[in-house]
């Protein structure tokens, strides 16, 4: 229903850069690099970690899920939500009690046993941009950023969520204790620093100046990064935990860090820069214990093997490497796009190029089995492997490779939403090529079309047929069975549109549109424009004209059983590229979405009816009211729906609700329900009867 381009943000949201598994190479040459510790107090020796953390006993799970697993957390003042968005992050308690999973709408909490759905919270207003949820070390607190504002943390033993902290951005970061929370503060859109929280009394207990806080093993001490604001300064920072006074920073004259992590004893503090040198810091003596070269670009992941003998490190773009951590020498490298060691430290998930997932031998890199998928994590045992690929979540059995089984329920980027004629149904198009329909009343998932790309849908006027595009074909499918009827092979395909009675359909090719007889599949006529482009076509209510739209901004009205040009008029939207056209019920308007406006105009007289005043990005197909009354149309770019007065242009509703921009609005056939489709992956359906 609306041109593709305003999808190119979903690709770069998904987008992930992978490569091929590479032979070892040889040990690096282990260079120093000159360094300076500056200390603000005398750096006293870090003990032996004895603390372990206490982690209660979760009652048994409940028993195995019912209803509807597609059913997402509504947004206020939203009858319902259909789908639970993209998935972008899974990430399971440490006694792998709970699993969370993080969409681009919200964050469910299952029993990682049965799935059992036992919590969730939505985002809402382009929240989804801080880091990802994060377990405490006891797994009775998930803390989720909601991009702005405080954090949420769900308590596993009470069931409920508090806010705490102010001004929390990204983060959070666990004391190994469990009692208190770090997160980055951002006000008015500057980075402030780290503000330290105890959880269960919300207090702030100090703030520092540095951001991406870890605290070591026994709890006493904290490492940041970036001293001020981020993107400045070349240290690594050491606070102390009690009263966040700097203790000492970690200079290098090399880089400015990547990333960083502690060793599981405390003893050293690796940090990788984003020019490629990994330094190992001795935090008893404040000096360096090796600088590891053999990445030349951004280091972006390191984490220490579960016994602190090797050091995994990975640069953007290119190799992950296994350093001996005692030595500091290379033991192998390998091309990987994610990778997480086993729990005894003995095995690692690698993601390969090639969309899979090897398990290998942390010593020798040797690989035992490979999986499919993108990003695993272990479970508590070892046993299992979990990864998710944007709408299924998998668990594996990690000695054998046997999928043992899926949880469901997410759903992709969402394109276009069609309510059936009769308003039973609801179709949606999502950007991985899958068509869902679903019952409108419950929310139930129905069933799926697979189409090769994502396309507008349009459904027959029976309520029985649907039509789906491609690049190349157009096709009417069976909704009660799932079947394609017709298949009909065309060219450049942009737009669809079925005569009122159900016979016709009309396909338009760029410069050209299409009509079909709907029940043989036969091409009976070809209207030719003399025009570079038609992106959106649409037939009268009466079936006796058919309206396109032109890269020139202007509008032509066919007689579709002629070819007959009847009418065209200019918009008078000279500088805005038209979007979608679409007819008022009693066929005497035409509604226009542009790339910054929308406006109606008489299809007799060609005169405006109005134009929107409200500063909107790319609208999608104007939807009009079953009365004719009411106008709707999603922003593109924004998170709001407007609805407008179809006589006045007087603005009457904005609707917020969708965490991501919304790409289409469609009414309910009684006028009662207007459905919105999201970027974030999900349909909210709105009460519109008052």
């Amino acid at each position: 229903m609306k041109r593709s381009h305003l999808l190119i943000i979903a690709a770069v949201l998904i987008a992930a850069l992978v490569g091929c598994r590479a032979e070892p190479t040889a040990a690096p040459v282990v260079t120093e690099i000159a360094a300076t510790v500056t200390s603000t107090a005398s750096p006293t020796e870090t003990p032996t970690p004895t603390y372990t953390p206490t982690i209660t006993p979760t009652p048994s799970p409940t028993p195995m899920p019912t209803g509807n697993p597609y059913a997402g957390v509504a947004p206020e003042g939203a009858l319902m939500r259909l789908g639970k968005g993209t998935i972008e992050n899974v990430i399971l308690s440490p006694d792998s009690k709970y699993l969370a999973v993080e969409t681009l709408a919200g964050v469910y909490v299952y029993w990682y046993d049965t799935f059992a759905e036992v919590w969730s919270t939505s985002f809402e207003l382009s929240e989804p941009n801080g880091n990802p949820p994060a377990w405490s070390p006891d797994s009775q607190k998930l803390a989720v950023t909601r991009g702005r504002g405080p954090l949420l943390v769900w308590d596993a033993t009470s069931e409920q969520a508090t806010e705490v902290g102010d001004d929390c951005k990204n983060g959070p970061g666990w004391s190994p204790d469990s009692s208190q929370v770090a997160c980055n503060l951002q006000r008015n859109y500057r980075w402030l620093g780290t503000s330290v929280w105890d959880v269960e009394h919300n207090q702030n207990l100090f703030e520092f100046d540095g951001s991406y806080a870890k605290w070591s093993p026994d709890g006493t001490y904290i490492a940041s990064l970036e001293k001020g604001t981020i993107w400045m300064g070349s240290d690594v920072f050491v606070w102390d935990a009690n009263t966040g006074e700097m203790l000492y920073q970690f200079e290098s004259s090399a880089s400015r860090p990547a990333a960083f992590d502690w060793s599981p004893d405390g003893r050293y503090l690796a940090s990788g820069t984003r020019e490629g040198p990994v330094i190992i810091w001795d935090t008893k003596t404040g000096q360096r214990a090796h600088t590891l070269i053999g990445h030349t670009d951004d280091v972006k992941t390191l984490t220490w093997s579960p016994d602190g003998t090797q050091l995994m490190t990975g640069e953007m773009g290119g190799p992950t490497i296994i350093w001996e951590a005692a030595s500091g020498k290379m033991a192998y490298a390998f091309e990987s796009y994610t990778m997480s060691w086993s729990p005894d430290g003995t095995r690692l998930a690698n993601t390969i190029g090639d969309g899979t997932i090897a398990v290998q031998d942390a010593v020798s890199g040797d690989v035992h089995l490979t999986i499919e998928g993108y990003g695993a994590i272990w479970a508590a045992n070892g046993t299992q492997l979990i990864n998710s690929r944007l709408v299924t979540v998998s668990i594996w059995d990690a000695e054998t490779g046997e999928l043992l089984r899926t949880l469901e329920g997410f759903t992709d980027s969402v394109d276009n939403v069609a309510w059936s004629p009769a308003g039973k149904y609801l179709a949606s198009d999502s950007l991985d090529g899958v068509v869902i329909i679903w019952d409108s009343a419950t929310g139930e998932y129905l069933r799926d079309l697979e189409i090769p790309h994502r396309s507008p849908i349009a459904w027959a006027p029976d309520g029985e047929r649907l039509a789906s595009r491609s690049r190349a074909e157009l096709t009417i499918w069976d909704v009660s069975t799932g079947e394609q009827q017709h298949i009909l092979q065309s060219e450049n395909l942009w737009a669809i549109t079925w005569s009122p009675d159900g016979k016709y359909l009309a396909a338009a090719e760029v410069s050209r549109i299409v009509i079909w007889d709907t029940e043989t599949g036969e091409q009976l006529r070809i209207l030719q424009d003399q025009t570079d482009g038609i992106y959106s076509i649409a037939w009268s209510p009466d079936g006796t004209q058919l309206a396109s739209d032109s890269s020139g901004n202007e509008i032509v009205i066919w007689n579709p059983y002629t070819g007959e040009q009847i009418s065209s008029f200019k918009t008078s939207l000279h500088d805005h590229h038209i979007l979608g056209i679409s007819w008022s019920p009693d066929g005497t308007r035409l509604a226009i979405g542009t790339e910054r406006a929308v406006a109606v105009r008489d299809t007799t007289t060609g005169e405006s009816v109005f134009i929107s005043q409200e500063a909107i990005g790319p609208a999608s197909i104007p939807a009009w009211s079953p009365d004719g009354t009411r106008l709707a149309a999603a922003t593109g770019l924004a998170v709001d729906t407007l609805i407008w007065n179809a006589n006045s242009g007087q603005l009457l509703e904005t609707i917020e609700g969708h965490s991501l921009s919304v790409h289409d609005a469609d009414w309910s056939p009684d006028g009662t329900r207007l459905a919105t489709a999201g970027l974030e992956g999900t349909v909210i359906i709105w009460d519109m009867s008052e």
